[in-house]
């Protein structure tokens, strides 16, 4: 889980300064980091919780998409589908 706090720790605080890590720093994040970094611009932090801003065609002009870390993201799934937890 500390992976998991480290890059949710480097996402947001590219999110709370409003700008990217240099090049440089970026080549040795893992993959997925480097995804939520190029597409910084798009995400929020609300309340500690990682979201992806979406913009549909639908007549809702934005819709937040919950990120989770890939460890919890089958779980969050499941719980989220669950008649009982959903």
């Amino acid at each position: 889980m500390q992976d998991v706090v480290s890059y949710i720790d480097i996402i947001a605080r590219a999110i709370n300064f409003g700008k990217k890590p240099e090049s440089a720093d970026m080549t040795n994040q893992s993959p997925e980091t480097m995804h939520y970094l190029v597409i910084c611009d798009q995400l929020l932090l609300k309340d500690g919780v990682l979201f992806r801003r979406r913009k549909d065609d639908l007549p809702v002009p934005e819709t937040l998409q919950l990120i989770t870390p890939k460890v919890i993201r089958e779980a969050v799934v499941r719980q989220s589908h669950n008649p009982v937890t959903a």
